[in-house]
């Protein structure tokens, strides 16, 4: 999110350690990201090749919301070159779920570590205050972090 890469601490569990006081000072440590009740969010999950050359997929999971997968695409996103909105707005309905899975999806076969492999965009309402993990269901890549938590409030 943000384009930014997060990463897990090893300090015991996420939600836990959120509610010291330090949780907003230290948002970017803890892979959390702030979200206003009523806003509406997008999220485009990126994916990008394992340092062992390999495009997994990443079926993803946000507690707390249902969401609509709006668009998805190969190598990398850029906001300048898909325009969601639009795509958004051809739609006559878009499907709600919880679970969405990431696939590999390349043009031209690029082997290179966090070279990008495809992405898929997401939206949905803050409409549920609290804290709310969004997870790889991988268990493995929910160990080596592939997790972030939404503060909605």
């Amino acid at each position: 999110m943000n384009e930014r890469i997060v990463r897990s601490n090893d300090e015991g569990p996420t939600l836990i350690n959120l509610s010291h006081e330090d949780l907003l000072a230290n948002k970017d440590y803890y892979g959390l990201y702030q979200i206003r009740l009523g806003e509406r969010v997008q999220i485009v999950f990126q994916n990008t090749m394992s340092d062992d050359g390999e495009c997994e997929q990443h079926p993803w999971h946000l507690h707390g919301h249902i969401f609509s997968v709006v668009a998805s695409g190969p190598d990398s996103y850029d906001p300048k070159v898909v325009n969601i909105d639009e795509i958004v707005a051809n739609r006559s309905n878009c499907i709600f779920r919880d679970v969405v899975t990431l696939y590999p999806d390349q043009v031209v076969e690029n082997t290179t570590f966090r070279a990008p492999c495809g992405w898929t965009a997401i939206r949905f309402i803050a409409d549920n205050p609290g804290l709310w993990l969004a997870h790889c269901h991988l268990t493995a890549h929910q160990i080596m972090g592939k997790h972030f938590v939404l503060y909605e409030y």
